[in-house]
Order: C-alpha cells, then sequence, then structure tokens
C-alpha cells in the first residue's frame, strides 16, 4: 500500500510567530539536462544505510555484578541483544558498591579469570558465535588493569623519599632512614597486601633511585650546581660522605609499590593493578588472560572473542616506574635524578627551570604509558587475533591523573574509545563538561585511520527514568564530535531470581530484557546503527587542522570549547607525533595524505613550543602554508636540541608578525605565521565561505536554534549529519559548501530516501529549506546526477505562521493550515488554507492495563493526562506498557482536495509507542515528530485507533517504596544520592494532543 508509514513532520507543540509577505528564493537545477547515474559509492552508502553491517551496530558493556553470572540467562540475554540488534557486548566483570547490594542480594561469584569465571566466560563466548555476535573481555575485574595475580615485580609502583638533616662540616657513616611506605604495619595487611610486604612490614620490592644532598634554605629556584647526587656513597642504608660546612638536607628516594588496588573488583577478585608503564608488566598481565583464554576455547582466532578492553586509566597518586630515569635520559639527554625534588617540593615549583623539568617528566611518562602499555598490549592483542579497545584518552584532570598525551595514546589501539553521560553534574569551573571525551577519539580515529570511534554511551545515574528519545540528543552531539559506533553503559546481567527491573551496576542506562520499554527498542538501535555506519565511511571534512601542543597530560576538551575554527566551519586535532611524522604542504593548503585538507593550521596558545614543532612550522611555511596563532616565550623543556631558545626566539621574531584583519592578505604573502587574528577571519578573508550555516525563518528571537552539523565524504560523495540541538521545532534555510550535487534527505529514523524538489544553487553554495522537529536529525546526502521533482524559483506565504514542511520519499508536504505558493518560470503551484486538524480529543479514551503490577484492569479517561497524575495509586505509580483505545468518526473523506494526504500526530509520547489504525500496524515511534501518514489506512465513518505505550521502571520503584509495595526488586535503592520516595515521578504514557491533520502534497514531476 501506497504511503504508509511514519514520516518526520511538525509535533503539535510547535508555535511559530507570525511572519507575512515570506518570498524565498529557491532556485532549483534544471532537469532538461541529461541524467548522470548515480555513483558506485552512492549505492553502497545506500545498501549500508538501509541494513547497517554488524560493525556499525551498537553494543554495550555486559557488567557481571560481583563475577555472578546464571547461564541461562546469559543465553536468554544474548539473544534478546541479538534480536533488538545489539552487535556485541563486553564481559565486564564488576564488584557492587556497599550501598548498590543491601542485604547482600548480589551473591558473589567465582574469582575472576579461576576455572569457573573461566567456564562462564566461555559459556557466553560460545553463545554468542551461535548468533554472530562479537564478545570483547575487560582485562580486569573492574579497573583498572590488573588482578589477584599481579606480585611486586609488576605491580605499580611509586616514588618515596625519606629527608634527613645533617649539620657540617660532617664525616663519617651517616644511616638514612627507609621512608614510610603505605600499608606496611604487619597488623594491618590484608590478603592483598600480604603480596606485597614481608612478615616484618618491609616491601618485598625496593629499588633505590638516588640520594641527593642539598643545601639547606629557603630557596624558590632549585641550583643543581649545588646538588650533590651520592648514589655511589650509600651500601646497606648508610651514607659515608664528607659534608662541607653548613647544613643540609639529604633525600633518599626509593621505588616502592604503592599498594593500588583495583577500584571495584568482585569479592573473590581483589588484587594489585600493573605498573602501566613497564613493558614486561604489560606483557605479565596480557599473557595471563592469553593463557588461561586460549587453554580453554583453543585457537582464539576461532572464538567470538573478537577483542580485549582496557578502561580508562584512572590510578591515583603519585606514579613511577623503574625505568623511567633512563628513558627520560634517552629522550632528554639529562639525567632527571638531580631535578627530583621538583616533584615533592612546592618553593620549587614556580621557577622556568622547574617548568622545563616538568615538561620533560610528564612527556616521557606519557611515552612510557603509550609505548609500553597501549602499543605493546595492541601487539600482544594482535598476534592471537584480536584487538585492543581502551578508553586511553581520558577523562583526565581534575577528575583523574592520566599523565598521557591522549591523541597518541588512543592511536596507540585498534579502535579508540571515549566516552560521554547523560545529565551529569561534573563541569569545571567554566561549565565545561568533564565526562565529555568524544572530539578527541574522533579525531584519533582520523588521523591514525582508526575506525570505528567507539564510546562509551549514555551513562548516567538516571535508574530507570529516561527512554530513548530523552538520550538521542546527547548521543547526536557525539556523532557531530565524531562518534562512530556506540557502545552502551551498560546491561548488568540478571541471574534468574531476580524480578524487575532487576539489579543493575549503580551506573548507567540499563539496556537489557527487563527495560519496560526492551520490546519496543529495536527502531532505536536501527537508528543508531544507520548514523554510526554513515560515520564509519569516508573522510572527515575540515577547513581548519588545529595543533593542540606539546604537553602531558593532553586532553582534547568538547567540540568548540578549548578551540573554535568559526561559525560554520570545522576542524581536525592533531598531535605532535602526526604533525611532525606527516603533516605536509600541497599547493599552498596543509596536507595529511589519506586523512585529509585543510586550509591553514591553527595553533594551541602555548608559553613555550618543542624547538622540532617550531623547525616544522617553518617548513610548512616555507611551503606556502598558512599559519595562525600566538608567538610563544621560549622553548619547551630542558631536552638538547639543534637550536638554542635564543636562535629560536630569533627566528620567530622574524617570521611572526601580530596583524589586524586588514593585513591578512599581505602577511600570507610575506609567508608570516599569522598572530592577532582568528581563523575564522583568515577564511573569510581568503573568500573561503563557511561549511555549512542555517538561518531561522523566525522573527521570534527564541527560535534561533544551532543546527549543529558534522561533513563526511566518500570521494565524490558528500554528506551532512544534520541535528536540531534544541527541544522546540524550526524552519531553516541552510547554506551548504556544495555545487554542482544532487541532494538528497536520508531519514535515519526511518530509513528513507527523501528527495528535494526544492534549492537553490548560486555559485558553491546550495541552499535548501529544512524544517526540523525537536532534537530531530536527518542527512543531507549531496552526489552526481540531478535533482528529482519539479523547478520552483521561489516559494511564497501570506499566512501568519512559517510554513512547516517536511520531505518523504513521494515529496514534499506542507500542512494544509498554511497559504503557499511555488513558482516556477511561468508556471505557479498554489495551495489555500482548507481544512483545520481533526482533533481526537473528544470523548473518552479507553485505557486497559496488564495484571500484576498493580493498576486496574481498565479505565475511561476524559482526556489525555500523564498517569502520574492519576488519584489512582496504581495508575499513578505504574511502569510497563498500556493500551489505549479509541474510537472515533472521520468526516467525508471525498471532500479533502486532490493531493491532500492525511497525518495522523500523537503530540507527546512518554516515553515509547506502537500504534495500530483500523487493525494495520503503523509502526514505533520512540522521538519526536510522533506522526504517522495514515491516508491509505483512514476510512469514512468509524475508525478505531490503538496505541501502546511504554514508560519506565522509576515510577513504580518510586510508588513501592512510598506505599511499602514490592511489585519490583533491584539493588539500587538510592539515585543521585537521594532515596527513591525523594524522586520525582516521570511524565509517563500517551499526553497528546492527538490530531489528524490534512496535508498538501507536492509530489515529483
Amino acid at each position: 500500500m501506497e504511503n504508509i508509514g511514519r514520516i518526520c513532520f511538525k509535533t503539535s507543540l510547535s508555535v511559530f510567530t507570525p511572519l507575512h509577505l515570506l518570498a524565498i528564493l529557491l532556485i532549483v537545477s534544471a532537469c532538461e539536462s541529461e541524467i548522470v547515474p548515480e555513483s558506485k559509492n552512492l549505492d553502497s552508502l545506500k545498501e549500508g544505510f538501509s541494513s547497517p553491517p554488524p560493525e556499525a551496530r551498537p553494543k554495550a558493556y555486559w557488567w557481571w555484578l560481583n563475577g555472578y553470572a546464571d547461564t541461562l540467562r546469559l543465553k536468554q540475554e544474548l539473544n534478546a541483544m541479538q534480536a533488538m540488534g545489539i552487535s556485541g557486548l563486553d564481559i565486564f566483570e564488576i564488584g557492587t558498591t556497599a550501598y548498590s547490594n543491601p542485604g547482600g542480594m548480589v551473591l558473589p561469584g567465582p574469582a575472576f579469570m579461576s576455572k569457573a569465571s573461566l567456564d562462564d566466560i566461555a559459556f557466553a563466548i560460545d553463545e554468542a558465535q551461535k548468533l554472530e555476535m562479537e564478545i570483547g573481555l575487560n582485562l580486569a575485574s573492574s579497573w583498572n588493569a590488573g588482578g589477584s595475580w599481579i606480585g611486586p615485580e609488576h605491580a605499580a609502583k611509586s616514588l618515596f623519599f625519606s629527608k634527613t638533616t645533617i649539620q657540617g662540616p660532617h664525616n663519617g657513616e651517616i644511616a638514612l632512614p627507609m621512608p614510610d611506605f603505605p600499608n606496611s604495619s604487619s597488623k594491618q595487611l590484608t590478603s592483598v597486601q600480604q603480596n606485597l610486604y614481608k612478615a616484618d612490614g618491609t616491601p618485598k620490592f625496593i629499588q633505590e633511585v638516588a640520594v641527593l644532598a642539598i643545601p639547606s634554605g629557603e630557596k624558590t629556584q632549585l641550583d643543581t650546581a649545588n646538588i650533590h647526587l651520592l648514589n655511589q656513597h650509600l651500601a646497606d642504608g648508610k651514607l659515608n660522605w664528607e659534608f662541607p660546612a653548613g647544613k643540609w638536607d639529604v633525600y633518599r628516594y626509593v621505588c616502592s609499590n604503592s599498594a593500588e588496588r583495583l577500584k571495584l573488583p568482585s569479592p573473590n577478585s581483589d588484587g594489585l593493578i600493573i605498573d602501566h608503564f613497564d613493558e614486561k608488566a604489560t606483557v605479565f598481565h596480557f599473557g595471563h588472560f592469553v593463557d588461561k583464554l586460549t587453554q580453554r576455547l583453543g585457537d582464539l582466532k576461532q572464538s567470538a572473542l573478537t577483542y580485549f578492553y582496557l578502561a580508562s586509566y584512572e590510578a591515583t597518586g603519585f606514579v613511577w616506574t623503574p625505568k623511567l630515569p633512563q628513558a627520560f635520559e634517552d629522550s632528554y639527554g639529562y639525567s632527571m635524578l638531580k631535578f627530583l625534588p621538583i616533584l615533592h617540593e612546592d618553593q620549587y615549583g614556580a621557577s622556568s627551570l622547574a617548568s622545563g623539568f616538568l615538561h620533560d617528566y610528564r612527556n616521557t611518562l606519557s611515552d612510557l604509558i603509550i609505548n609500553n602499555h597501549y602499543k605493546k598490549g595492541s601487539e600482544i592483542a594482535n598476534q592471537h587475533g584480536l584487538r585492543l579497545i581502551s578508553e586511553s584518552g581520558g577523562p583526565g584532570p581534575p577528575l583523574h591523573n592520566v599523565p598521557v598525551e591522549a591523541l597518541g595514546a588512543l592511536g596507540a589501539l585498534d579502535v579508540p574509545r571515549g566516552e560521554f553521560w547523560y545529565k551529569h553534574h561534573r563541569y569545571d569551573e567554566d561549565s565545561i563538561d568533564l565526562l565529555r571525551v568524544v572530539k578527541g577519539p574522533g579525531a584519533a580515529g582520523n588521523i591514525y585511520r582508526r575506525q570505528p570511534v567507539e564510546m562509551e554511551a549514555f551513562t548516567s545515574f538516571h535508574h530507570w527514568e529516561e527512554g530513548p528519545g530523552d538520550i538521542k540528543s546527547v548521543g547526536d552531539r557525539a556523532f557531530c564530535e565524531g562518534m562512530s559506533k556506540v557502545v552502551f553503559h551498560g546491561s548488568s546481567h540478571n541471574p534468574s531470581r531476580f524480578g524487575n527491573p532487576g539489579i543493575a551496576y549503580h551506573a548507567g542506562t540499563h539496556i537489557h530484557d527487563k527495560r519496560v520499554w526492551w520490546p519496543m527498542a529495536k527502531p532505536f538501535m536501527e537508528y543508531l546503527g544507520r548514523v554510526s555506519y554513515m560515520m564509519q565511511q569516508g573522510r572527515f571534512q575540515a577547513d581548519v587542522l588545529y595543533y593542540h601542543g606539546d604537553r602531558a597530560p593532553n586532553i582534547v576538551r568538547p567540540k568548540n570549547v578549548d578551540f573554535t575554527a568559526g561559525i560554520g566551519y570545522d576542524y581536525e586535532v592533531v598531535n605532535t607525533e602526526i604533525l611532525l611524522d606527516e603533516v605536509t604542504c600541497v599547493d599552498g593548503k596543509i596536507h595529511i595524505p589519506g586523512v585529509g585538507t585543510y586550509r591553514l593550521l591553527a595553533l594551541h596558545p602555548e608559553e613555550r613550543m618543542n624547538p622540532k614543532v617550531w623547525e616544522k612550522l617553518l617548513e610548512l611555511r616555507e611551503l606556502g602554508g598558512i599559519i595562525v596563532g600566538e608567538k610563544p616565550v621560549g622553548k619547551a623543556g630542558l631536552g638538547i636540541s639543534t637550536l638554542s631558545e635564543k636562535e629560536m626566539l630569533e627566528q620567530m621574531e622574524e617570521n611572526w608578525l601580530k596583524i589586524g584583519t586588514e593585513e591578512i592578505h599581505s602577511a600570507i604573502e610575506q609567508k608570516k605565521i599569522l598572530a592577532g587574528v582568528y581563523p575564522q577571519q583568515v577564511l573569510q578573508a581568503l573568500a573561503i565561505k563557511p561549511d555549512f550555516t542555517s538561518q531561522s525563518l523566525s522573527k521570534n528571537s527564541a527560535d534561533k536554534p544551532l543546527i549543529d552539523f558534522i561533513h563526511k565524504a566518500k570521494e565524490d560523495v558528500h554528506y551532512y549529519f544534520l541535528r536540531n540541538s534544541s527541544d522546540y521545532p524550526t524552519t531553516q534555510l541552510c547554506d551548504f559548501r556544495q555545487s554542482g550535487l544532487s541532494p538528497q534527505l536520508w531519514d535515519p529514523v526511518s530509513g528513507e530516501f527523501c528527495p528535494l524538489p526544492v534549492f537553490n544553487i548560486q555559485g558553491e553554495v546550495t541552499t535548501i529549506p529544512l524544517s526540523f522537529a525537536p532534537f530531530q536529525s536527518f542527512f543531507i546526502v549531496f552526489s552526481n546526477g540531478n535533482p528529482q521533482g519539479p523547478t520552483f524559483k521561489t516559494m511564497e506565504t501570506h499566512a501568519d505562521d512559517i510554513p512547516f514542511f517536511q520531505y518523504n520519499p513521494q515529496g514534499l508536504l506542507i500542512e494544509s493550515e498554511q497559504e503557499v505558493s511555488f513558482h516556477n518560470e511561468g508556471q505557479t503551484v498554489a495551495f489555500t488554507k482548507s481544512t483545520n486538524p481533526f482533533q481526537l480529543e473528544e470523548g473518552d479514551w479507553e485505557l486497559t492495563f496488564p495484571e500484576g503490577l498493580g493498576a486496574p484492569k481498565k479505565v475511561s479517561l476524559p482526556r489525555l493526562t500523564s498517569w502520574t497524575e492519576n488519584d489512582d495509586p496504581g495508575i499513578k505509580y505504574f511502569s510497563g506498557i498500556a493500551t489505549y483505545d479509541k474510537s472515533f468518526t472521520y468526516p467525508d473523506l471525498h471532500s479533502l482536495e486532490k493531493g491532500k494526504r492525511i497525518l495522523l500526530d500523537l503530540g507527546e509520547v512518554e516515553k515509547v509507542a506502537e500504534v495500530w489504525l483500523n487493525g494495520q500496524n503503523l509502526g514505533i515511534t520512540w522521538t519526536y515528530p510522533h506522526t504517522f501518514e495514515v491516508s491509505e489506512i483512514l476510512v469514512e465513518g468509524e475508525n478505531k485507533l490503538t496505541v501502546k505505550v511504554a514508560n519506565v521502571w522509576a515510577n513504580r520503584i518510586i510508588g513501592d517504596h512510598k506505599e511499602g509495595n514490592s511489585y519490583t526488586e533491584t539493588n539500587i535503592v538510592r539515585v543521585r544520592g537521594e532515596a527513591w520516595e525523594t524522586i520525582p515521578l516521570v511524565a509517563s504514557g500517551l499526553l497528546g494532543p492527538v490530531s489528524l491533520s490534512p496535508l498538501h502534497e507536492l509530489r515529483p514531476n
């Protein structure tokens, strides 16, 4: 049957400010020219968009709480996930917090990686293989990397010191005390600590690092010429050295284990974390998993286990590793030992000497964890047919001490992964989201040529309060920053003995078969798969390459926070490694082979610059590259380089020029590095139009939402993912820097391909009028071939409201309340205001509830309101799927004008609904707009509408806590630190208003 199903259209919430005599010049390419066949790239994109392959479909963390697993439920959960379009799961064994395991309801399972644990893991992997799903395994019980098998040699380490003051002159043996070590009292040793300490409480692992004698006294500048390194004078803890006159501070530096343990292990799996900076520790740790799994599964290349996973590095305290001093000297050409007081004495920290040393020290730590942990881990995994995935790029300070250059750490992996949360409170003093690590992984995926770019997605403390439509907008924002695959955080394994909603990890959006709206979840999963597929294809398009600087830690913050290329322009982020090794200049444009071409290079504002970076900038400048940024004041670090600081500053003075906007062309001709101007000003001076901009057609100042975008290209096909970032609808004139290509609208919610018969090409810009529902998103795809449909040059309206319209596969649809005309040379198509929407609010709605959840079997509602407003507690606190039935009489369909269509608009739905009209299934709606085109289903006279609505578990849990009922069972007893009975109820049900609206239809020729 023609034109049945869901289309994108206006919600009943939209109200527009009057705009009279609106005339929009919308010139369309002529249709008389010869049709150009669509490209093979377009065909392949359409195929993948229509049916996303497994690598594009979402995955989820599979929390095995306390390590306890029920094989019956493991199998059921895998089948449920596969049926809903989930392509894989990360087995993530983890413990429970004290407040999320009341009465010990979550039982302890076997020790992680023990025989019993391996039996459960192997069972899950075997069942996943039958379903053609992939399984990943987190390499710890919780995080960081480590386990009960880690001993002192491979465990995390720190640097400890003791301080002894000596009055000189003094000649003779002096006993230097050992530093105080953590948890070294023999009376307090746990089983894990006994692994680190001898019976007398002394550490099993001790390595002398340095003995320094420093003149006592208050100093702000560390003078290494006056520091004596006395390692050769220390034997058996006794120092034998002739002290000169004066008072001396003697520091004895010792490396030993930090005693840091896994963050939240299952009860039988406590253990030490590894030394992430030591290659041998990584080899030992990975080898433990490979050996155990190979013994149980055989050749891992033949199993459904496809990757290892490392959670984000969140070790605390000061870190050290035995090979750090030698690695430091190899990198920077000087010994770090005399500089050790800078690491712990505050009075030395403000000097230029200290800042130079700390630059070198932190970069060395970053190199060690990248090379010895992430790269080495990837190498080991690859040898066994596995990939390594990790959140190696943050979150960083101030939340976590992550001593890493994020892009390099992410590029060391097979698959970079970041994270983003839904509604949390972790923001810095500038209101920057500290838990949004998306732009960095997206950039790393591009510059290191890694796909997909995964995200730990939708993490939350809003337990069972959200529906898919609520979280969609934060996911769309992540897509616009570079995400190309969703990994839900997460899905808690629920053994058979638990009721609903079951046990859960203390954070996360709980995606599993106990969710109220789970039976209706598949369209949401298909949406994520479609967008992910498109984001995995082609190359990211940007006008600016942004060099993020040479420092560690160096975490890339959210898009347009630390840096912006300007309204309508986008940017790629690059690190020192790729800048030095791969960035070049071709025909005056900055270029990374196989990655992208950019009009200019922008520099992160750093006070001091790496000399190698400066030499690279000179090289790019000589090749004609345009470079924008503020001039540093000196050389970064203390390491030996081919340039002295004096030479470097002289060269900068000669080649850097601070200018105004009127001097941009002159400075570029002189091959100067530009300071004092923004990238956007330079791009505009070069007559480079924005890649994408939009203008609201409303005079209402509130109706100016941000339409966010990302632009990708697969050879001759360019496509933009656009998202309305606001919760209200808007109509916009959208400008795309595209010319000579035919546009289409691809709707990832419905999977439909919609021709765009109305658009304007002027020079290198294509203008398209587009309407967006609240938080709506879609693709505009440009390819070879001529536009389908009629050629309109102008659109006019004399109505009070701006025309709100959408495209569907049949053409363009506009509400009948609008008076609008389309004009072509000698041709006018006019629509006049006719039939008003038919409201279904009059008369009772019959609402039926399932048994056993506290609600009455059936009630009659005089009007549509949230269940939470009902006086009956059984309805007020109901969680589940309830069914609305409404019979209504529709007037004579023959009175409709030719070309009219009928749109069913449900208004507001909380949270997901499945709809039938006259017994025919219209589909599932989970996001705005909740509309269906029903022209071929609606009949004259009597009609019946049926709407099944699923809400969330939060309301029933709240009701149980308030009224002492037990319809629900869960270990989660507090939400965001508050008791359930204090949490507001979540709006639920069909809220309406529900209407049937006649539509003007404009079909292509």
